[in-house]
């Protein structure tokens, strides 16, 4: 950053992509079973200090300030125990927002509680490269990563920050309504409101679309009590194991 164009690591099983205009590495790992593992080997091959982790379904519709970001590389060269600033709101400045109080040492950004469930988030994060690989787990999918995966730095002395402004974004992004895939189906609305913004020709491949996922009552439904106690009781019991592991990376 700082400036320049920076590189972009194509972190993939076997796509390869070229720009005439951009510096693109596609760095794939086929033999990688999983998301964490894919994660790591793309990881251990960049020497950069620093990276910003943006997941392909995050699609962004208006300039980033990258101003933010390079003032964020400052701090975190200046205080070795900030280990991220992710750039967009947490749930809990979501819900709190008339309470939240920005840092004055990082304007716009607060420092988010230890003892939250989802303190790592797979929207657009920069992190300190050695802090993310500790906390990943060769087997996460970024759903683990973003749960589980939390509770791995309860115990640490980590700062993780994130941004704390609803109406001034760093990424525009619509978070009410997710990404452009969910549960493996194109959210076929947004992508259609994207292709008509951009004028972009978008090949959807074999996946299928969907455009109704979010209508009332069809993602929020749980199913009864005691088909989900085996998950609860499973998942407690990693959330605990967790918690522990995290003494020891």
């Amino acid at each position: 950053m700082g400036g320049g164009i920076p590189r972009i690591y194509l972190n993939c099983e076997s796509l390869q992509y070229e720009d005439k205009d951009l510096e693109i590495i596609p760095l794939n790992n086929s033999n990688a079973h999983a998301w964490g593992e894919r994660l790591l080997k793309c990881l251990e091959k960049i020497d950069d200090e620093f990276v910003l982790m943006m997941l392909e379904d995050f699609y962004y519709e208006d300039v980033i300030k990258t101003d933010v970001i390079d003032k964020c590389i400052d701090y975190m060269l200046d205080d070795k125990t900030i280990h991220s600033f992710q750039f967009m709101p947490s749930k809990e400045v979501a819900e709190n927002n008339q309470a939240i109080i920005a840092d004055p040492k990082y304007p716009g950004f607060v420092k988010r509680k230890k003892f939250v469930y989802y303190r790592l988030s797979t929207g657009p994060s920069l992190w300190r490269k050695s802090e993310l690989m500790r906390y990943t787990n060769k087997k996460d999918s970024p759903w683990d990563w973003e749960y589980f995966g939390s509770f791995r730095t309860w115990l640490s002395n980590s700062k993780i920050y994130c941004w704390c402004n609803l109406t001034d974004s760093i990424f525009t992004f619509d978070t009410e309504h997710g990404g452009a895939i969910h549960r493996g189906k194109w959210v076929g609305y947004k992508m259609k409101e994207l292709v008509e913004k951009y004028n972009y020709p978008l090949d959807y491949g074999t996946r299928e679309v969907e455009d109704d996922w979010i209508k009332e009552g069809s993602f929020f439904k749980f199913p009864p009590f005691y088909k989900r106690l085996k998950s609860i009781f499973r998942n407690r019991s990693k959330m605990l194991f967790e918690i522990i592991r995290g003494l020891w990376i």
